[in-house]
C-alpha cells in the first residue's frame, strides 16, 4: 500500500500551526560534540576541504561533527566514507556557512553523472545534516556549461547502500546561482538539485531498479532557492517513510518523489514556488517502471 499526505500552504507569510503529532523534534539540540572545527580563513577551499573530509573519515559511529560560526570553503567534493553514520551540525544557517569555490586542478567530483560539494555513499545508520547553509560563490556556472572553475550541479547526494538507513535534513540552506536575464538556459548556470537521496546502489538507470527497504527521510524547516531542476528528491524507496514538512522552496523548478514502492509519504506545510516542470512531481512505481497513478492522492 502507498500512502501519501499533501497539505499546501499559500506562499503568503503566515503562521503554521501543527497537530501535535506533527511538532519536528531538533534531535541534536542537547548531543554532545566528538569533533568541533573552525573554518581556517583559507579563501582556496584546500585547508577547511581536507579538515572536514578528515572529520568525515575520523568520526565514530553516532558521533557528531560541529562546525562553529564562521565560513568554510572548499575546494573539492567532501567524500564521507562507506559506513558513515553520524551527524554533522552548524550553528545555524545564518551563522554556518560552507561555499564551494573549486578549481580547474582539483575540481567537483561526478558521482552517477553528478558533480557533487558533500556525497555519502552507501551510509549505514544515519546521516543527520543540520544548523548551516551551502552557498554557490558568485560567477558560478554548472558542469554542463563549463569544465574550469566553479563547477558543481548537486549540493548534497546520498546513495544507501544498505537497508533501515535514515537521513534527515534540519534547518538546512542551499543557495544556488542567480539565471542571467540574458539566459533561459538554467541547466549552465544553476545548479541541478539540492538533496538527492537515492535508496538505488547501481546508478541512476538500471533495469530492473534495485531498492533499499525502510527507513525514515526528512527534510524539514530548511530554505532551497535558485536550483535549475530538482530542489529535492528522494528515490528507489520499498517501505520507507519520507517526509518533507515546513520548508520554503523558491527559485526552483520541482520537487521529486520516485519508484516508492510501498512507501509513505507525507509533504506538508511547505512554501513551494516553481517557476516550471510542476511544482510537486509524485510518482509511485513498481517494477517495472509502470507507474501505478491509482495509488497516488
Amino acid at each position: 500500500m502507498f500512502i501519501l499526505i499533501l497539505l499546501f500552504t499559500s506562499c503568503a507569510q503566515e503562521d503554521i500551526v501543527q497537530p501535535d503529532n506533527l511538532i519536528l523534534q531538533d534531535t541534536n539540540a542537547e548531543k554532545k560534540a566528538d569533533i568541533t572545527i573552525s573554518p581556517s580563513g583559507d579563501l582556496t577551499g584546500i585547508t577547511d576541504a581536507n579538515t572536514l573530509e578528515n572529520a568525515l573519515i575520523a568520526l565514530p559511529p553516532e558521533g557528531l561533527i560541529k562546525l562553529n560560526n564562521g565560513t568554510f570553503y572548499i575546494n573539492r567534493t567532501l567524500v564521507a566514507p562507506e559506513g558513515f553514520n553520524g551527524s554533522i551540525s552548524g550553528e545555524g544557517m545564518d551563522k554556518t556557512e560552507i561555499i564551494p569555490v573549486g578549481d580547474d586542478v582539483n575540481p567537483f567530483s561526478i558521482f552517477n553523472n553528478n558533480s557533487v560539494a558533500l556525497f555519502f555513499p552507501k551510509p549505514q545508520g544515519r546521516v543527520e545534516i543540520s544548523k548551516l547553509a551551502i552557498t554557490l560563490p558568485m560567477g558560478f556556472v554548472s558542469d554542463i556549461g563549463s569544465f574550469g572553475a566553479n563547477f558543481l550541479n548537486v549540493f548534497i547526494s546520498i546513495e544507501l547502500g544498505s537497508d533501515n538507513s535514515d537521513t534527515e535534513f534540519n534547518k538546512i540552506r542551499l543557495t544556488g546561482a542567480l539565471l542571467p536575464s540574458s539566459s533561459n538556459s538554467p541547466l549552465v548556470y544553476q545548479p541541478l538539485g539540492g538533496i538527492r537521496v537515492s535508496g538505488n546502489q547501481d546508478g541512476l538507470f538500471p533495469f530492473p531498479p534495485s531498492v533499499s527497504s525502510g527507513g525514515t527521510h526528512r527534510v524539514i524547516k530548511s530554505e532551497i532557492s535558485k536550483i535549475g531542476i530538482d530542489a529535492i528528491v528522494h528515490s528507489y524507496f520499498k517501505n520507507a517513510n519520507i517526509r518533507v514538512s515546513n520548508n520554503t522552496l523558491f527559485d526552483i523548478k520541482q520537487t521529486v518523489t520516485r519508484v516508492l514502492d510501498g512507501s509513505n509519504v507525507i509533504i506538508s506545510n511547505n512554501s513551494i514556488d516553481a517557476t516550471s516542470f510542476g511544482a510537486l512531481v509524485v510518482t509511485q512505481e513498481g517494477f517495472p517502471l509502470n507507474g501505478n497513478t491509482s495509488s497516488v492522492v
